[in-house]
């Protein structure tokens, strides 16, 4: 995985992350739960995955999608880039994150609303269920 993957913005990603918080027989998912399911290991060969999985929780965490038991979300890192876990840190979704997650999961909604749109960001992905609303209102309702 090269270095600009990591710290792109990965809509998919974040459709599966916001799954595995909801899919969850919890109401807390643990990041080792989250290791677990994405199949990320400790070793040096996952350390691409483990930013991934940092940098898209942290993206969530500051858009408002999501919150957790420490601002840090788990994750430090040492000087040469190891990355250290607190693997019993806890995730939820907001009421926010909820919101998005529908909106998302509605392929074809979806589609509709991004098409067009060439790149999705953050405040993109923060309007999303108010786009939602308003296509099905406009397309559906009158």
């Amino acid at each position: 995985m090269v270095r600009e993957d990591i710290m792109k913005m990965d809509l998919d990603y974040i459709k599966k992350l916001l799954n595995i918080l909801h899919d969850c027989d919890d109401d807390r998912v643990e990041l080792n739960y989250l290791y677990t399911t994405l199949q990320i290991s400790s070793n040096s060969e996952s350390r691409p995955l483990e930013k991934k999985l940092r940098h898209h929780l942290f993206l969530l965490y500051e858009a408002g999608f999501i919150e957790a038991t420490t601002n840090s979300l788990g994750f430090k890192e040492t000087v040469n880039g190891n990355i250290l876990t607190i693997g019993n840190t806890r995730y939820w979704l907001t009421m926010k994150g909820y919101q998005l997650l529908e909106s998302i999961n509605n392929d074809s909604l979806f589609n509709k609303i991004t098409a067009g749109i060439k790149n999705i960001g953050i405040d993109t992905l923060k309007q999303m269920p108010s786009l939602a609303l308003e296509y099905l209102a406009k397309n559906y309702l009158g």
